[in-house]
Parts: structure tokens; sequence; C-alpha cells
């Protein structure tokens, strides 16, 4: 069982056909910390689409290097996002064609690994302070062009602007 909040902007209707935005948390974190920090559903509210945010099993993602405890436990992350996407488009009035996934940190490598492994499923991702794990560089090899945003900081002390592993 996964948990996950959905925010429907005030002018949604059961026949508005909207974009849908994944927003993932960083690890050790939660959904809802995320959610009530960076505002993504407000901006959603004026912007006039539909927000998700996730929770990553025990506050991990399941991102691809090895290291994290979704990792560990063999968590289906890419599986589970993949349900979930189509679980709320049959619920909700969504455009299938427009719906994206922004993350930060985890979840900005979470991210990465959808846009490798699943760009078919996706318009577009944002990855915000997140670089791919080597170990998940060698095996993303999506058959399709990936529209991807990536921001990272010059001054980010775990994830390194020119890359690379953190402290």
């Amino acid at each position: 069982y996964r948990k996950f909040i959905v925010n429907l902007p005030p002018s949604y209707t059961s026949t508005s056909n909207i974009p849908l935005v994944y927003v993932l948390h960083g690890g050790g974190g939660d959904a809802l910390a995320f959610k009530n920090k960076y505002k993504f559903d407000e901006i959603g509210d004026t912007a006039n689409y539909i927000t998700v945010f996730p929770y990553g099993l025990n506050s991990s993602w399941a991102v691809g290097s090895g290291y994290s405890s979704s990792d560990s436990a063999n968590v289906d992350d890419v599986g589970f996002l993949g349900t979930l996407k189509d679980s709320l488009i049959s619920s909700y009035s969504i455009d299938s064609m427009r719906v994206y996934v922004a993350g930060a940190s985890k979840g900005g490598l979470m991210t990465q690994r959808l846009a490798c492994q699943t760009p078919h499923k996706f318009a577009a991702f944002a990855a915000i302070a997140s670089n791919v794990p080597d170990s998940a560089l060698y095996v993303c090899n999506p058959q399709c062009a990936v529209p991807i945003l990536v921001m990272n900081g010059t001054k980010d002390s775990l994830m390194y602007y020119y890359g690379g592993l953190g402290p």
C-alpha cells in the first residue's frame, strides 16, 4: 500500500482534461512536508493543473544507485509511479499526453530514473539538485528523445555541480 496526496485546482471539473504534475520529495523527507514547503499545489491552482505528491517508501526512492534503502529492498518505484499515473488518469479528467515529473534531491534522482526507463510514459521531466548516479547512467539508454531540465547549484555539498559523489 502506497500513499500520495492529490491536489485539484479550484477550476477542475470532470471534463477539464488538464495536465498532471508529479512532485517527488527528497530522501528522508515526505510528500506533505515537500508540498507545504515548495507550494507546487498552489502554482497548480493558478496554472490549472493537477498535482500529485507520492510518498517514497520509508522516505526513500529506489533511484537505481544501489545505495538507498528502497534500492536495497528492491522496491519497484518505477512500477508504482507508472501504475499511479494509470490510476489517476482513470479517476480524474487528465490529458494523458501532458503528464510531467519533477523532483528534488533523491526525488530528482527518481525523476531521472523515470526519464531513462519510461520516457514514453511522461511528457517531460525536471530534476532539481540531483545527478544521475554512475551505476544508473550506464544502463540509461532511452529509445526516444527525452525532454528534461536538470538544475544543480554550484555550492551544493551533496550533489556536486560537475558530478561525482558527495560526502
